[in-house]
């Protein structure tokens, strides 16, 4: 949000821009395994937004890889 307010200013308060780990061994699939997480993004409307949002998680995919496979989520 930091870099959408740098771009937008405050209007960056809409932009409802989050993301997460869901555990898949939770989510009724049959996976059992502990680190089993998944990356979930939900990013902007804006095409702009999006394309920064995006920027971004492909800057952080390793770590985010990372946090999704470990067991102590």
């Amino acid at each position: 949000r930091a870099l959408s307010r740098e771009e937008i200013g405050t209007r960056v308060v809409a932009t409802r821009a989050t993301a997460g780990i869901v555990d898949r061994s939770s989510s009724g699939g049959g996976i059992e395994d502990a680190g089993n997480g998944v990356p979930v993004f939900c990013l902007p409307g804006s095409e702009d937004a999006a394309r920064l949002g995006v920027d971004i998680v492909i800057e952080e995919a390793p770590h985010l890889a990372g946090l999704a496979a470990r067991d102590d989520r």
